[in-house]
């Protein structure tokens, strides 16, 4: 079929919504710029009628503006505290989670039931498995979102995933290549630096990488925002190297799939080369199709600013012809596997929950023995709403504190308030991370010069654990989710026994 320029630069971008719903204002927008692909925030999306509903209207839409071409309707929905649904999706627990579990049967049926539930509402892409290695304790963005810090278990466990996802009807994209795990900026707001030779590179973080692919597994990966100043020599991320794309993706490591850019928005793109002008330069690069959505008010803006800039730089010849030619070829290969038209398939949710409760309970990892006696009281940090998702979109509001509650009945506290909590026996409390002098610490400390029992359940990356007191229980779970709460708790009351591998080095 031929296509006109603008039809084909529609087919390089994913455009997001600025709500939940298709104003006039929107349909206008997708129309005039023959909108080929969207990506949804958890503004976007809460639950499953509302997001199939949406979804059904968006295909249609874009079957109409763009040739009858499918649209990749996509979303990040990894699991852990990267979720987008506020209800109805099964809220599965982090990567980590998954390889304390280290069970592979089990990780591809996590990600069988992402793809079915997925796929039943609509979507077809997926911006999941994690392949990152974290290698640094010190990485404030991927932490619990990876497999850990083996580039083998991260491999097995991400192509698990991958396979199960693709089965389901949703295609799985390995991120962020070629690897965001060895930093401790976060590119949402920095451009970080990796200083690696190729060497080192394939021996931890293009590693996953070079397993996966022959498998078959997987047909799309998201770049990096990040410098890799020993394998391109200019001043460009990841994103936006042709060594790496080319180089290395393409040609070394044989990737046929699509390749998708990590949000252009992100401030590593806006503050150091321009968001329209890094889309011209990524496509030009070798990505082929572009984020150019933010899930927020005012992103129609910009996205309009990207489509006009890729458009002028086409007719122009700042890019060419032949690498936008490039990019819709890998975009329509992709789309003849992945795309509808969508069966109205029944969820089996209760099958789902068996699975998530299964690899939660397989996943809890004993650091410290010791259990609860008496009275127990569940506190965490005096947060007032937790967000969950990058994009702070996700209006769940439960803290530690209020899930063990909803799975034992007893009392929960911040840990600003415990004087007002009443007696208790066993003092639980539930950390995301370890830091020193933290409010966490300095409650355990209190409660066992007190003479009371402490129990600390990390909910996150157990990273300087060595800093928790002598005499308190410890167990890790991974996520901050219901199931993989409930699963510490089991194992701390004596129900169950802690069967989960420690997925990362302490030190």
């Amino acid at each position: 079929m031929e296509l006109t320029l603008r039809q084909k630069i529609g087919q390089l971008v994913l455009y997001s919504l600025d709500s939940n719903e298709i104003t006039p204002e929107t349909e206008a927008f997708m129309r005039e710029y023959c909108i080929g692909n969207v990506i949804h925030f958890g503004n976007n999306v809460t639950d499953f009628a509302g997001s199939k509903k949406l979804n059904a209207q968006l295909r249609a839409l874009m079957l109409d503006t763009c040739a009858g071409i499918e649209p990749f309707i996509s979303i990040d929905h990894e699991g852990g505290r990267v979720f987008r649904f506020s209800q109805d999706f099964t809220w599965f627990p982090s990567h980590l989670t998954l390889s304390a579990a280290d069970d592979e049967a089990l990780t591809e049926a996590v990600g069988h039931a992402m793809g079915k539930e997925l796929r039943a509402a609509g979507f077809n892409l997926n911006f999941a498995p994690v392949v990152d290695v974290n290698s640094n304790i010190g990485n404030v963005v991927i932490g619990v979102r990876s497999f850990g810090d083996d580039p083998e278990t991260v491999a097995r466990h991400g192509a698990a995933m991958a396979r199960g996802m693709q089965a389901a009807g949703v295609m799985a994209c390995l991120k962020h290549f070629p690897g965001h795990g060895d930093t401790t900026l976060d590119s949402h707001y920095f451009l970080p630096t990796v200083d690696k030779s190729l060497e080192e590179l394939r021996e931890n973080e293009l590693y996953p990488y070079a397993k996966i692919f022959p498998q078959g597994a997987v047909d799309s990966i998201m770049t990096t925002h990040i410098l890799f100043p020993q394998i391109e020599k200019e001043n460009v991320p990841a994103t936006m190297s042709p060594a790496i794309l080319k180089g290395i993706l393409r040609d070394e490591l044989k990737f046929n799939g699509v390749v998708v850019t990590d949000g252009m928005q992100m401030l590593a793109i806006k503050d150091h080369y321009g968001v329209a002008n890094g889309c011209v330069m990524a496509i030009r690069a070798g990505a082929n199709l572009l984020c150019i959505g933010t899930g927020g008010s005012g992103v129609q803006a910009v996205q309009k600013e990207c489509l006009d800039r890729l458009y002028e730089a086409a007719l122009s010849g700042e890019l060419p012809m032949a690498c936008i030619d490039e990019a819709v070829a890998y975009v329509l290969k992709a789309k003849e596997k992945f795309g509808g038209p969508y069966e109205d398939a029944v969820i089996d949710a209760e099958n789902h929950a068996v699975i998530n409760q299964a690899v939660c309970a397989k996943a809890v990892t004993c650091l410290a023995p010791g259990g609860m006696t008496g009275k127990a009281l569940y506190a965490s940090a005096p947060v007032k709403e937790l967000a969950f998702g990058l994009t702070h979109a996700d209006p769940r509001k439960l803290t530690f504190g209020q899930m063990a509650n909803m799975h034992t009945g007893d009392s929960f506290a911040y840990l600003d308030k415990l004087d007002e909590a009443g007696e208790y026996d066993t003092l639980v409390i539930g950390m995301q991370a370890v830091k020193e002098d933290s409010i966490e610490l300095i409650a355990a400390k209190e409660a066992l010069a007190k003479g009371k029992n402490v129990a600390i359940v990390l909910l996150g990356a157990p990273y300087n654990a060595h800093l928790l007191p002598e005499g308190c229980a410890v167990v890790c779970c991974y996520s901050l989710t219901l199931e993989a709460v409930a699963a510490a708790i089991d194992v701390l009351r004596g129900k169950t026994a802690p069967q989960g591998k420690l997925p990362v080095k302490l030190a």
